[in-house]
C-alpha cells in the first residue's frame, strides 16, 4: 500500500488504484516543466499551465496527469487512460 501524502493526491490515488508504483508525482512535476518549456521555446507567453496544477505540491488537474501518462514510454495510448465512469 501506498504512503498517502499530503502532496500528489491525484498519483496516489491512481497508483492505489493500480495497486503498484505506476509513477511519482516528481515525475509529473518534470513533464509539466518540460510543456512549459516547450510553450517558451515556441514562444507563446500568453498561455500559462499555471491555472492546471500548484506547483511543488502536486494538485494536478486531471487534464495534466493525462497528458502525462500518453506520453510514457510504456504506455500504448489506451491503457492506462483516464476515463470518466458512465453515469
Amino acid at each position: 500500500m501506498e504512503k498517502q501524502e499530503n502532496v500528489f493526491c491525484l498519483v496516489h490515488s491512481f497508483n492505489m488504484a493500480k495497486g503498484e508504483h505506476i509513477f511519482f508525482g516528481k515525475q509529473v512535476l518534470a513533464h509539466i516543466q518540460k510543456m512549459e518549456d516547450t510553450l517558451e521555446q515556441r514562444q507563446v507567453y500568453n498561455q500559462s499551465l499555471d491555472h492546471f496544477y500548484t506547483k511543488n505540491m502536486g494538485n494536478f488537474n486531471s487534464n495534466l496527469l493525462h497528458h502525462f501518462l500518453h506520453h510514457l514510454p510504456w504506455n500504448n495510448g489506451k491503457d492506462y487512460m483516464l476515463r470518466y465512469a458512465p453515469s
